[in-house]
């Protein structure tokens, strides 16, 4: 659902009347982005299934310890640190508190981090400048009113740069965006996902440079280009967008104290979101393999490999 759709689909869910001054266009995306975040991240996240997945790369210096993470990372938390080696990226462990001390005193390469407030700290100290590989589950950007400008209409990946139709608007400062400002490139389809974010782009006509270390691979014809943390569509599998719209209005008619609506309304949304866990996890999707009973003699662990619930890690 685009913007538009998607406020129809609230109001309708909420009988609200499109007049309502309580409830305009800006206060319907402020709830339906509140809910969103509040009914599906942590499904999303715990899920480990790739949705809002994003990474950023760190250059690495000499002594120095902490990296500021994202400002758009989901709860201050990474899924995976890597540190690249050669030509190949190389996971680092994640320390327990209680395991620091074995850490502390490193040199050379990192091999291990810690998580602080906002900062991801590396043990051991490099030595040299190197890069690390940080990915994370992004906060989903903010609901915009829609827009048709934007479209990428081809995509140069030698020079990162990109044409679009008519340069976007910044809904957040309501001017056209423009060099050094800041923009996310949204999928229009699927997932809603993006293909790049909080990018400093260079803007030349109709042509957009995006920084170096763009992965320009996730940049297609027909994707859109927005100022930074703003959307036309919420970022969901578009068949779970009509739950978003309910669960709004749920919340919307408990705020107005039409109770017995929202407790319908809240009866639809509890196992479309029960069902969306189930089809996110896993999202590769295959028949098991057969297991066989294992002899591990006195120890009494189950079956299988370790990853199938039985065995030892």
């Amino acid at each position: 659902m685009k913007d538009s759709e998607l406020l129809a689909s609230i109001r309708y869910s909420a009988t609200l009347n499109a007049a309502d001054p309580n409830y305009t266009d800006a206060r319907l995306r402020i709830e339906a982005w509140n809910m969103l975040v509040a009914s599906f991240a942590d499904s999303i996240s715990r899920s480990r299934s790739g949705y809002w997945r994003q990474f950023k790369l760190y250059t690495l210096n000499a002594s120095q310890r902490g990296y500021r993470l994202p400002a758009r990372a989901l709860g201050n938390a990474v899924e995976l640190a890597e540190i690249l080696v050669g030509t190949n990226y190389l996971k680092l462990h994640p320390i327990e508190l209680r395991e620091l001390g074995r850490f502390e005193s490193l040199t050379g390469d990192p091999r291990g981090y810690l998580i602080e407030g906002d900062y991801l700290n590396v043990y051991g100290l490099p030595v040299a400048s190197g890069t690390m590989r940080a990915k994370f589950a992004i906060r989903p950007p903010k609901l915009v009113e829609e827009q048709t400008a934007g479209r990428i209409l081809t995509v140069t990946p030698a020079t990162r740069q990109v044409t679009v139709n008519t340069v976007p608007t910044v809904r957040s400062t309501g001017v056209a965006l423009a060099t050094a400002g800041l923009a996310d490139v949204v999928h229009p389809t699927g997932g809603f996902e993006l293909g790049a974010f909080d990018c400093a782009v260079t803007v030349a006509g109709t042509t957009i440079t995006f920084p170096a270390g763009t992965d320009m691979s996730r940049i297609e014809v027909g994707d859109y280009v927005r100022g930074a943390d703003e959307t036309d569509w919420p970022m969901l599998p578009e068949e779970f967008h009509l739950t978003l719209a309910e669960a709004t209005a749920s919340k919307i008619c408990i705020d107005r104290g039409m109770m017995q609506k929202a407790s319908v309304l809240a009866a639809s949304v509890g196992p479309q979101i029960e069902r969306m866990k189930s089809l996110i996890q896993p999202r590769a999707k295959f028949d098991p393999r057969a297991l066989r009973r294992r002899n591990y003699g006195r120890t009494g662990f189950g079956f299988g490999p370790p990853w199938s619930g039985g065995g030892q890690l």
